[in-house]
């Protein structure tokens, strides 16, 4: 049975609306989607009762007495609008979250020949909005954990460290204690009053740019890479930022990715490796770190270079890692490796 039938009601509305983000989104079943789209596309902005409701606590109920229902049957959007949309005047309605400026909230509208709201459809509605909150709540959690996986196995893919879901003002769409101990982890990246950024001014200032590109449909070549060293590896640090292809898996959250910025960190790489390649293949720590190096490129002297060992000390790690792996030469050894990855 529907909420409407429940509250013996024409019509219920699930109402998301995000002012920063200029989203609004209505799920009313029984409404004409045309009248969905006019006032999602424009008279939304002018509905008066917005306004009454976003104000309110999460859970409290308010009715049009809250705005006036004199004011609001005197408006341009009821004469203009609302009047012609076949659903009458009296409504219930309550928050049921708020985020950054942003609510959703539950609506219940009575029919235009039969605009009065009783006791027993104040009682009923009464008794579905604490379900109706906590739904909300764990319907934005299951998105969040699914978009948090997706997001996983795309920096798996990627060979990143992680990518982050990032919105149009550059703030995390997952903000979760994971995020948070990722981002820790990078030297070079921050979380700035919610908002994602580069400690560097002028390469910050290229990471925005290139998150407003991804906000833009219509922008032209759309994304991009920075590159960031520090003191101890140049180029440690690839930033990559996409744009966010997957609408569906959005649906049902109020701050929408635009964005995915992929972090990778070479020296964490190569640590992973190392383990990895140890365990794997029961080499030693000093054979692992002559393995991983080898991915970097150049001949047997220049790696012993790199790594501050002897070239015979580098042939003789290169000989028991070759018995080891069941390789025979370098080459085959590093397409070994790059096939395990």
């Amino acid at each position: 049975m529907s909420i409407s039938d429940l509250c013996e009601v024409e019509n219920a509305s699930l109402v998301i609306n995000d002012p920063r983000l200029r989203l609004t989104e209505v799920f009313s079943p029984r409404v004409n989607p045309e009248v969905i789209e006019s006032y999602t596309d424009h008279w939304w902005s002018k509905d008066p009762t917005i306004k009454a409701t976003a104000s309110a606590p999460v859970g409290q109920i308010t009715s049009l007495e809250a705005f006036g229902r004199d004011r609001f049957l005197a408006s341009e959007f009821h004469n203009d609008f609302w009047a012609r949309s076949g659903i009458g005047a009296e409504r219930l309605a309550s928050k049921l979250m708020i985020q950054d400026g942003a609510f959703a909230s539950l609506v219940i509208q009575t029919s235009s020949n039969n605009d009065v709201i009783d006791g027993n459809t104040a009682r009923a509605f009464a008794e579905i909005v604490p379900h109706a909150i906590q739904a909300t709540a764990i319907m934005r959690r299951m998105q969040a954990l699914k978009l948090a996986r997706e997001a996983a196995e795309l920096a798996a893919e990627h060979g990143a460290s992680f990518v982050i879901p990032i919105d149009a003002q550059a703030r995390p769409v997952v903000a979760d204690d994971h995020t948070e101990a990722a981002l820790s982890a990078i030297s070079v990246l921050q979380l700035s009053n919610g908002t994602l950024a580069l400690k560097a001014r002028e390469p910050n200032a290229r990471l925005l740019r290139l998150i407003a590109g991804c906000a833009t449909p219509d922008g032209g070549v759309r994304g991009g890479v920075i590159r960031l060293g520090t003191d101890d590896h140049p180029d440690r640090f690839m930033i990559e930022v996409l744009p966010w292809s997957d609408p569906d898996a959005s649906a049902g959250m109020i701050q929408r990715p635009v964005a995915l910025v992929l972090v990778s960190d070479r020296r964490r790489r190569l640590e992973n490796d190392r383990r990895r390649i140890a365990h794997q293949f029961g080499l030693t720590p000093a054979e692992a770190r002559l393995t991983t190096e080898l991915l970097a490129g150049g001949g047997r002297g220049a790696v012993a270079a790199r790594l501050g060992i002897s070239d015979s000390t580098a042939r003789s790690h290169l000989t028991r890692i070759f018995d080891k792996t069941g390789t025979r030469r370098q080459s085959e050894l590093v397409a070994l490796i790059l096939g395990h990855r």
